[in-house]
């Protein structure tokens, strides 16, 4: 990635209030398993409902 991205992206996390890269990468993580978990779960309920 180039350095002028990064520089920008580390800023605009700065923007969000995050204070460290790690707490950005955390948060982002945290939302995509959230978002999968979530997915999955409704997978399973469609699929296990009794009609």
């Amino acid at each position: 990635m180039p350095v002028t991205i990064y520089e920008t992206a580390i800023r605009c996390a700065e923007l969000q209030g995050y204070e460290s890269v790690s707490a950005f990468i955390r948060d982002a993580v945290l939302d995509k398993v959230k978002a999968t978990a979530a997915a999955m779960s409704t997978i399973a309920n469609e699929h296990y409902t009794i009609v």
